[in-house]
């Protein structure tokens, strides 16, 4: 009898990872994974966040972590964000904060987390990942000088919808319109 499966439970159990290899990939996982908990607290750290964030191994990045606010983020505000977020939506996906390393060096990180609620349905874990963006913020750093420095009139638009993304200052010398007033306004109205 086929009941419309393409094989038998064994099989997805063969091909399933066992637990010791589970938690071999999140600790040798290419991006740096974490546990906390609410009060700022770092209960798990892969391979990837403790080298991220220059200790020798996960061990000892979570005995030298005391305090998440104060040690990891560059401005400590940035967590309490992230804490407010986490508590208010469960959930932060792709938000950038500048981060410090052990000896003091910045970097700007991506960071995606959820909350795991109790049963008495408040946050007890927060659990997510970093991935470094220092290079890519750099790149866009540069090309933000680069643009507005340009003598030349140049104007981002958005091909979908011919809104104006952003213009330089080069824009505004020649046009006469200032930055904040072309943001946002279609291509077409600027006549």
């Amino acid at each position: 009898m086929n009941n419309g499966s393409t094989g038998s439970d064994n099989d997805a159990e063969m091909i399933l990872p066992s637990k010791d290899e589970s938690l071999e990939l999140l600790m040798n996982a290419p991006v740096g994974i974490f546990t906390t908990n609410p009060e700022g607290r770092l209960l798990y750290a892969n391979e990837a966040l403790a080298g991220l964030f220059g200790y020798e191994s996960p061990d000892d990045m979570i005995e030298s972590v005391t305090d998440i606010g104060s040690q990891l983020y560059a401005s400590p505000g940035d967590r309490e964000e992230f804490s407010r977020l986490m508590r208010t939506e469960g959930r932060v996906k792709n938000r950038e904060y500048k981060m410090t390393r052990r000896d003091g060096s910045q970097f700007w990180a991506s960071l995606n987390a959820r909350a795991v609620e109790g049963e008495n349905g408040r946050s007890i874990l927060f659990q997510g990942y970093f991935s470094d963006v220092s290079s890519r913020r750099q790149a866009e750093d540069k090309f933000t000088k680069i643009f507005m420095a340009a003598p030349n009139c140049i104007a981002i638009i958005r091909l979908d919808d011919g809104v104006i993304a952003d213009v330089n200052s080069g824009f505004e010398d020649i046009t006469g319109w200032k930055r904040s007033e072309a943001i946002g306004r279609n291509s077409t109205e600027m006549g």
